[in-house]
């Protein structure tokens, strides 16, 4: 095998025949960091690879290299050596049709289903941020995995209001590296996905999400609340004991796409807008933000609710804690 040819096998592929397991997939897909596979006692995970350049580099060390360093300093052997066993592994000739995936993550095996009925996008001739993920999605399905339920757990989200609202996306890196699996919702033509280790978005069109409420559409009052991330909209579900909200929601899924919630509400023409943004630096902008574009929409910051929390999933994290004890 010649040096080129080894060095075109994607790293996170041969770490996964060293049975050697990603910790954490990022950057869209373009990172994948490991706990060292060089290296004893890295117990906060500092090896990266990058799958685009596919190359790694270990923080700890402060050494990287291509995948042929990788199996020299893995191995303990020559570059010569190393190339006769990428050669015996017989990655280099393998196909993206392979269907082996990284035991972190699990592929569905059923048949695509369409995104969850009153969930869509709002559309325009610009769609959103028009961003287009590192990752083809392979199938949506209702939730159903352990790893998946227990991570709702984890979040303190009502499993039936979860399974209700998410989808499980099954995904491929478009570098080959794998099968992945999360929980999604509906964003764009695509899906903001969330796991344990994952958090991104997959699909195309990347856009905010508009929920329709159970009010009255003949009340005087036409209410909207808007929320960061998904997780916080199911964690005010969760608190409301409820799958729906009775005023309409508005997910922004990234801060960066603020102008798009300002063109909603204002189409939307509400006479109530409550804001439920994180309480840091970048949701407090985005308050501000709304607060000034929407002033005859009478938006409010609602954050006050979580006060002494980041969000609001977090103090339903704390809420839960505290009826246990």
């Amino acid at each position: 095998m010649r040096a080129k040819d080894a060095n075109a096998i994607p790293i996170p592929r041969f770490l996964e025949r060293e049975g050697v397991k990603p910790a954490s997939v990022r950057n869209g897909g373009r990172e994948v960091w490991y706990s060292s596979p060089i290296r004893s006692g890295d117990s906060s995970p500092s090896f990266k690879v990058d799958t685009v350049l596919n190359v790694w580099y270990d923080h700890g060390l402060a050494q990287g290299g291509t995948l042929i360093d990788l199996v020299c300093e893995l191995k303990s052997v020559t570059v010569s050596e190393a190339l006769a066993i990428l050669d015996a592994t017989g990655l280099g000739v393998q196909t993206q049709k392979r269907t082996d995936a990284p035991r972190l993550f699990k592929p569905s095996k059923s048949p695509d289903a369409t995104p969850a009925a009153g969930l869509a996008g709002e559309k325009e001739k610009q769609q959103g941020s028009g961003e287009t993920s590192a990752f083809e999605i392979l199938s949506v399905r209702d939730v159903r995995h352990p790893a998946l339920l227990d991570y709702l757990k984890a979040r303190a989200i009502d499993p039936i209001i979860g399974c209700t609202v998410l989808k499980e996306v099954s995904f491929t890196p478009k570098s080959g590296i794998g099968r992945f699996f999360a929980l999604g919702f509906p964003c764009g033509e695509g899906y903001d996905a969330r796991s344990a280790i994952f958090k991104g978005f997959v699909g195309t069109g990347k856009d905010i999400s508009i929920v329709a409420g159970t009010g009255d559409a003949e009340n005087d009052e036409r209410a909207v609340s808007v929320f960061e991330g998904f997780m916080d909209y199911l964690s005010l579900l969760t608190l409301r004991r409820t799958n729906a909200l009775q005023e309409d929601a508005i997910i922004l899924h990234s801060a960066a796409l603020k102008r798009r919630a300002v063109t909603a509400i204002q189409a939307g023409k509400y006479t109530k807008v409550s804001l439920y943004l994180d309480h840091d630096d970048a949701g407090r902008a985005t308050t501000k933000f709304l607060i000034a574009e929407t002033t005859r929409d009478n938006a409010s910051d609602a954050s006050g609710f979580y006060a002494g929390y980041k969000d609001v999933n977090e103090r339903l994290i704390a809420i839960t804690k505290e009826r246990r004890i």
